[in-house]
């Protein structure tokens, strides 16, 4: 299954943990179908304050009707992070992978596509980030929407995967986890937002990252691969990394979506 999220008040909140506080070096994955695409901007993640002098977004613009592209903004210390992707990678109705790598003085990286397609790297601009990262602890991770400046910048889709490592993956690592993502010793957030046919936002990750999900209702799985790695008593990935106490039954083939 998956979360529908489609108003200001459907989203998933995450409390601070130290897991997830201030991460130096990332990698954000989600998988996700957005229903309507407007003028407006909608925000799939972020944790940040307010005055957007720390932490990170990941988010699509306000007014950009023609520009239905990602970005990505992580502030640290010397040169702020910044990653905007380029063509309109983003369409309504469709399944679809994202993938967004940013670390200490190297440039980000992003990769997209179509969840029935080997995901590639779009054209985009970017800033490398350098130095340390500005310290985020003090705030909760949202993910469906702007919870704190512009709370009609919500994200208006469902969402059937959100993950964060602390690590910067390569290419080939992002590749390995498209259509089937599992868990690594880097996990620090690992979730298919309701799995279980509720509206649920479970980590399943072994540091128990769970969200607080309100104003959400459950839909469709996506169409991922029934490989996709959740076993009874953890998550057993490519590596044979298993998530500590997680107890989980094989999940049924994927349903169709409409």
């Amino acid at each position: 299954m998956s979360i529908d999220l489609q108003s200001t008040t459907d989203e998933a909140i995450v409390p601070a943990d130290a897991a997830i506080n201030s991460l130096d070096a990332m990698t954000l994955i989600a998988i996700y179908r957005v229903d309507l695409i407007t003028g407006g901007a909608y925000v799939l993640a972020e944790k940040r304050s307010t005055s957007q002098t720390d932490g990170w977004s990941l988010f699509r613009p306000f007014g950009q009707v023609a520009a239905d592209d990602w970005w990505f903004f992580h502030h640290r210390a010397t040169t702020d992070t910044s990653l905007q992707s380029n063509g309109n990678i983003i369409q309504a109705n469709r399944w679809e992978f994202l993938a967004v790598m940013d670390s200490d003085g190297v440039a980000p990286q992003i990769l997209h596509g179509p969840l029935n397609s080997l995901p590639v790297e779009p054209t985009y601009t970017r800033t490398t980030g350098v130095g340390a990262v500005a310290d985020d602890s003090a705030h909760d991770l949202t993910v469906g929407h702007n919870s704190l400046a512009v709370p009609t910048q919500s994200f208006d889709g469902q969402l059937g995967f959100f993950g964060l490592w602390n690590k910067r993956m390569s290419l080939a690592e992002v590749k390995a986890q498209w259509r089937a993502p599992y868990a690594t010793p880097e996990s620090v957030l690992f979730s298919y937002p309701g799995y279980d046919g509720s509206a649920t936002f479970v980590d399943l990750s072994g540091n128990a990252n769970n969200g607080a999900v309100s104003g959400t209702s459950s839909y469709n799985n996506p169409p991922l691969s029934n490989l996709f790695g959740l076993r009874t008593g953890g998550i057993v990935g490519a590596q044979g990394f298993t998530a500590p106490g997680v107890g989980l039954s094989p999940l049924s083939p994927m349903e169709g979506v409409r």
